[in-house]
């Protein structure tokens, strides 16, 4: 029993050696849609997602992420010369909570290019006006955020990147691409 002991405390000991020991803060701001939802129209999200690396390849990361979209409700939109279009007339909101498993493709000490899958939590707000009523829905489940990402580090400890992902659900329900800033502790 104490060799089992002595044996698993070896293994520990080495695997927290080989361990990188660094963590990030990435803020994220770009383009948005939900192409599930009849004529969406692209708008804006923000992310913030919290990074550690496990190796120099693995990575483990928690995020929030927020993003906005136009759609069109099924209510026409009525023109100054009395005729009815369909345009996007309501607006939405996502809000994703999500955890990812992340690796490396390319692992250089300044350059990094991963790709990410996991399981997160996603609420969907929708509204609407008919007429003089505003209308509002929300729903929520279980969804499964993908992403990539690429970047660079200019200075120490400050990268620079690109981000894009979508949230599957089973359909894709939003996806989302904009530029990233890194900070390594």
């Amino acid at each position: 029993m104490k060799t089992r002991y002595l044996i698993l405390l070896s293994l520990l000991s080495f695997s927290l050696q080989a361990q990188q020991k660094s963590y990030d803060i990435a803020i994220s701001y770009g383009r948005y849609v939900t192409p599930i939802l009849y004529q969406s129209q692209v708008k804006t999200y923000l992310s913030a997602d919290f990074e550690y690396h496990l190796t120099n390849r693995w990575s483990i990361s928690s995020g929030l992420m927020k993003g906005t979209f136009g759609y069109y409700d099924g209510f026409p939109t009525k023109r100054s010369n009395g005729t009815y279009m369909e345009v996007p007339n309501s607006e939405g909101a996502d809000y994703q909570g999500y955890v990812l498993a992340k690796y490396a493709l390319v692992a250089n000490p300044r350059f990094r290019l991963q790709l990410g899958a996991g399981v997160g939590y996603y609420v969907q707000h929708l509204s609407f006006a008919c007429e003089s009523n505003l209308y509002e829905s929300t729903n929520a489940d279980v969804s499964l955020p993908i992403s990539i990402e690429g970047y660079y580090f200019v200075i120490r400890g400050v990268g620079l990147g690109i981000k894009a992902g979508c949230y599957v659900q089973p359909a894709i329900w939003g996806i989302h691409i904009g530029p990233q800033i890194r900070i390594r502790l």
